[in-house]
Formats: structure tokens, sequence, C-alpha cells
């Protein structure tokens, strides 16, 4: 009983606290010619928060090729920092993008009066990607949506990125009439490359079109037809 209470005192707690200091964008796109891009991050709320910048690259265990300046630094309340993210790595593909991550870790200070209270505080981390987008690859909307295309096999649907570009789907739903059947994980497809999701519990999923909802390098959506080949 004594631990269901104190379980239920920290989600309680654990309420009153959110994110206050905010990413000018839900991903950051280097141009490959500038080699970097200010960020900008604002403190939203009435405290002031410490910030620590980290860089991730998760697809192997070597050092990620850009580094953000300053890497840890105090927003005081209702006011701005920028920081600048600069790639390192001269040997990037030059062919297609390569795709990163940042996280940014907010902790939050302890209100004034309120030192020796006992109040939880969480410390929140915050992950976005940073796609490194080479010189002389003429990125539009339009051309990759006309490089992404699906074939079914089985129950499962296949899906093809064929543009040197990342694409992001926040969403997508296969639809045969009255007939729904969503996927609501995102899917991030890498430049090239073919990713295989099983649906079970269909019996069939021939006849199907597939509609998505793509991300655009704003973090907004943009809902398109996927065509099947």
């Amino acid at each position: 009983m004594l631990k269901s209470l104190v379980l239920l005192f920290l989600a309680f707690s654990a309420m009153f606290c959110q994110a206050s200091v905010v990413l000018n964008g839900t991903r950051v796109i280097v141009e490959g010619a500038k080699k970097e891009k200010t960020l900008q991050f604002t403190n939203t709320g009435d405290q002031p928060a410490l910030i620590q910048i980290q860089a991730i690259n998760l697809n192997n265990h070597s050092v990620p090729p850009f580094v953000a300046l300053p890497q840890i630094f105090r927003i005081a309340p209702e006011a701005g920092q920028t920081v600048k993210l600069n790639v390192t790595e001269n040997n990037l593909p030059q062919d297609r993008e390569s795709l990163f991550y940042m996280d940014y870790t907010e902790i939050p200070s302890l209100k004034k009066g309120l030192e020796d209270k006992n109040k939880l505080y969480l410390i929140i981390k915050n992950r976005v990607k940073v796609i490194v987008r080479p010189n002389g690859l003429n990125f539009s909307m339009d051309n990759l949506k006309n490089a992404l295309s699906y074939h079914i096999q089985g129950h499962d649907i296949v899906f093809r990125n064929a543009s040197p570009f990342y694409a992001n789907i926040r969403s997508f739903a296969l639809v045969k009439g009255n007939n729904r059947v969503p996927w609501h994980e995102a899917v991030t497809l890498a430049p090239f490359s073919e990713q295989r999701i099983t649906l079970k519990g269909q019996s069939s999923l021939q006849g199907y079109t597939l509609n998505a909802v793509l991300i655009n390098d704003f973090g907004a959506d943009e809902r398109i037809n996927v065509n099947e080949k």
C-alpha cells in the first residue's frame, strides 16, 4: 500500500513538470556547402534552465561528425539562446544525405525558497534528427514523393525509397473502399533503401491503395498517395 502511495505521489508530481525550453524546428537540415546551422532555443518558462547538448551517431560507435557550440548553457526565463552547429567531417557521402541525432537535456532550476522542500523535478531529454544534405542534391518534396513506392508481399508492405534523401513518414494507411488498415508508428526510409513492415491479422492486402503522411523539412505534414510498383 505504501509503495502504491509513493508511486501515485510521483505520478501526480510529474504532471506539474514539463519542458519549458523549446528548439525552433523539429529537425535540423545542414546544407553541405555551408557546413553549419544556427539553432535557436527559447525558454518559455518562468525559471532559468540549464541546457546540455550532445551529438549522437546511432549507426556506429565513431565520433559524430558535428559539434554544437556552446554545448552547455543557461537560459534565463523568457529569453533565447543561439547555438552554432558545425559539421566537422569532410568524408561524408556526397551522393546521399547522412542522418545523425542531437540530444538536448533540460535541467530545471529550483525555485527560490523551495530548496528544502520535498519536490520532484524531472530532467527532460529531447532528441531531434540532424540531416546533412550534400551540396549538389536539389531537394524538393515533389522529387521525394515521386521516388517513394511500395509493393505487397503476403502480409508485408515493402517500402522503397529511390531518392538520395531521407523519407520521414509519420503514419500511413491502406485503403480499399470503406476498409482502412492504419499504421501509426513513424517510418524512416534511408536513401536508396527498402523497408519491410508486417501487418498482422489481415487476410489479404491485395487491392488496397496506400496513403501516407510525409514530414517535410519544416516538420509539417504532407499527405501523399504512394505509388504501387
